[in-house]
C-alpha cells in the first residue's frame, strides 16, 4: 500500500540552538524534523531506502586552528542516519538551524 512508505522506521531527540527536537526517518528514505510542539522544522531526502538508525555524534574541527580559535570554537554535533543496505551519513546540526 502507499501509506507504507510514510511508516516510521527511526525516531531520536536532538538538540539544535539549545531546543529540542524530534528526528523522524521514514522507510522512504525521508527525514523530518519537529518542534516539541509538533511542527515541522524541515523535511529532506537523503537517500531512497528506509532509514534504520538516528544518532547524534560529536563533530570534527577541520583544518588548523590557532589556540585561541581553539578555546572560542566547538565542533557542531551532527546527526548519524543508518540506511538500509549499510549506507551511513552525517548531517551537521549547525547546517539545520538556518
Amino acid at each position: 500500500a502507499p501509506s507504507d512508505e510514510s511508516a516510521a522506521t527511526s525516531l531520536a531527540w536532538c538538540h539544535v540552538k539549545s531546543q529540542p527536537v524530534l528526528c523522524v526517518g521514514f522507510r522512504h528514505g525521508g527525514v523530518s524534523l519537529f518542534t516539541q510542539e509538533g511542527e515541522v522544522i524541515v523535511s529532506f531526502l537523503l537517500a531512497t531506502s528506509p532509514v534504520l538508525r538516528i544518532r547524534t555524534c560529536p563533530g570534527e574541527r577541520r583544518g588548523p586552528m590557532t589556540q585561541e580559535e581553539e578555546s572560542f570554537t566547538k565542533a557542531s554535533e551532527r546527526l548519524m542516519f543508518l540506511h538500509d543496505h549499510g549506507l551511513l551519513i552525517l548531517v551537521a546540526l549547525d547546517s539545520l538551524s538556518d
